[in-house]
């Protein structure tokens, strides 16, 4: 029962948001700020040092040689959420959608060695810069958990998206699953 009244809190402050973006004179570019916002701060979860305003300046094409190098992760973390978005018109949310927006995330940064677009094989963890597994402010699951788990979240997709609660629109964060990829 909690999770009906959670999903129900939630559809009520989707509506109140929706409302609010009704009286605003261009809703497109709220969104527009909104999502690189978003892209900035997932970022920096994994160390990254970039700002909003370092995004802007590249967007609009505005040369600055003390630009944090790291700009392209949230770049990145951008172009992989309108593609996310693009393709749940045609294909639905799911555990190789997840994997795809995955591949784009990674392209050309940080961990683009190693295997984008595929849950990973071992444990990772998000800290400092060099620090260990120990000295870490985030620890995932350990991927041998992964199958169990995200089978556990793909079950509960579906039974949100076509079971009683169809009304229930689901957002899912790049930054959220990609801890567990």
């Amino acid at each position: 029962m909690e999770l009906y009244s959670l999903v129900s809190k939630a559809d009520r402050a989707l509506g109140r948001l929706d409302g609010s973006i009704q009286t605003l004179p261009n809703p497109d570019l709220f969104v527009f700020m909104y999502v690189r916002k978003e892209a900035v701060l997932s970022s920096q979860i994994e160390g990254t040092q970039a700002s909003i305003g370092d995004v802007l300046e590249i967007e609009a094409r505005i040369f600055n040689p003390e630009r944090p190098s790291d700009v392209d992760e949230v770049l990145n973390y951008v172009a992989a959420m309108k593609h996310g978005l693009a393709r749940l018109a045609e294909f639905p949310l799911s555990l190789r959608l997840i994997r795809e927006i995955h591949e784009r995330l990674m392209v050309g940064v940080r961990g683009a060695h190693a295997t984008p677009g595929e849950f990973r094989k071992s444990q990772n963890w998000i800290g400092p810069q060099g620090a260990s597994i120990s000295e870490a402010t985030f620890i995932p699951p350990p991927h041998t958990e992964l199958p169990r788990l995200l089978g556990v979240l793909s079950r509960r997709w579906w039974k949100l998206l076509i079971g009683d609660l169809r009304h229930v629109q689901v957002t899912a964060s790049c930054g959220e699953v990609n801890g567990l990829i």
